[in-house]
């Protein structure tokens, strides 16, 4: 009888001891989250649209690409003929980009195609590896596959280039020779033009005669100022041989836009007005 319940007891206990390992899984069967499952959304773009204000293209849109990923943007003429090329970088969701084409010639006017495109050579080392080496994880209708096997995403749209009175700058012409408006009007168009030696030219005189090459300091402060336009709002004379001007411009910095309204000094010496150097600091 003992025999018996001894061989009852050693029975139950092996059987509670299976019951409790079956309801565990053991180690190696543990799920372990791969890099590559990080991978295995499809990754598109698409554009929203794209618009045209004197010589900026403001293009938006959308994408499930990698953070950092690098965009390249094109402007084709109706001959197809490269006119301006940029770049932006984007994040996974909505992004928009801007891009200067000066056209302010007038011989590129007409119908033009915007061209955005992500190509997997091009990017950096951790977002390749998540669109695949050769642009494995890109899909949708705007996914072209290359003659040398790697997949890049194209969008495009096309749009009518036409001068546009928004970003529009003053006439130099329309202001007497000898005011001071021309002088600071012909100052922002330089700056626009990025003709850094002419620009110097309307600064007031005893500044610039205190330099070597004025021109060269301005380019230093101004070159990674792209103007957009510049507008006189105000004008207060405190003598005959000195004016003060309240004005906006409208500029791009870095792919950012911004407006400032700033006084600007305009000092006549020896018969010449010219703008005075805090206009630089007020401007920066």
């Amino acid at each position: 009888m003992y025999r018996m319940n001894h061989h009852v007891a050693v029975f139950s206990l092996l059987i509670f001891f299976l019951v409790l390992s079956c309801g565990r899984p053991s180690p190696q069967s543990q799920a372990i989250p791969s890099e590559q499952s990080t991978c295995d959304q499809a990754m598109g773009m698409s554009l929203a649209s794209v618009t045209w204000d004197d010589f900026i293209l403001d293009i938006e849109g959308s994408s499930t690409l990698p953070a950092g990923s690098r965009l390249q943007i094109s402007l084709l003429d109706q001959a197809g003929v490269c006119v301006a090329t940029g770049e932006t970088t984007v994040r996974p969701g909505p992004f928009r980009a801007f891009l200067e084409a000066d056209l302010s010639d007038g011989t590129a006017w007409g119908e033009h195609k915007v061209e955005v495109i992500f190509s997997p050579s091009l990017q950096k080392q951790e977002v390749r590896i998540l669109a695949g080496p050769s642009g494995e994880h890109l899909s949708g209708p705007n996914c072209l596959e290359m003659p040398a096997g790697e997949r890049i995403l194209v969008c495009s749209g096309r749009l009518s280039l036409t001068p546009s009175s928004s970003f529009s700058m003053p006439e130099a012409n329309s202001y007497a020779t000898d005011s001071p408006e021309r002088a600071l009007t012909a100052l922002l168009y330089c700056w626009r033009k990025k003709d850094w030696k002419r620009m110097a030219v309307y600064t007031a005189l005893s500044w610039r005669s205190r330099l070597d090459e004025p021109g060269d300091y301005l380019e230093g402060q101004f070159c990674g100022l792209d103007l957009l336009t510049g507008e006189i709002l105000e004008r207060t004379d405190l003598s005959e041989s000195q004016s003060v001007f309240n004005l906006r411009c409208d500029y791009l910095c870095k792919g950012v836009r911004f407006q400032r309204s700033v006084t600007v000094l305009m000092l006549l010496e020896e018969g010449i007005w010219g703008v005075s150097p805090e206009f630089v600091e007020k401007i920066l």
